[in-house]
């Protein structure tokens, strides 16, 4: 429980982090002038996608689920 908690207030920090980095980023790449905001934009989103995970996982283990050896972090 703890250690979910613990990923839950990491991916938060993320992604509230990485919303402000986002905001304040203007670059553009040198040679074809795009702008980087697509790329930086990963940074929230995945803090986002890791909180919901956290989150489920927590629920998971709140009710009691006799299965929570598979909570995402195997494959299978």
């Amino acid at each position: 429980m703890l250690i979910h908690l613990s990923m839950l207030a990491i991916a938060a920090l993320l992604a509230i982090k990485g919303w402000e980095f986002l905001q304040i980023s203007g670059e553009t790449t040198p040679f074809l002038q795009l702008n980087k905001v697509y790329w930086y934009a990963a940074i929230p989103v995945c803090g986002t996608l890791m909180a919901l995970y956290s989150m489920a996982a927590l629920w998971r283990a709140l009710r009691g689920d006799a299965d929570t050896t598979q909570d995402g972090a195997t494959l299978g």
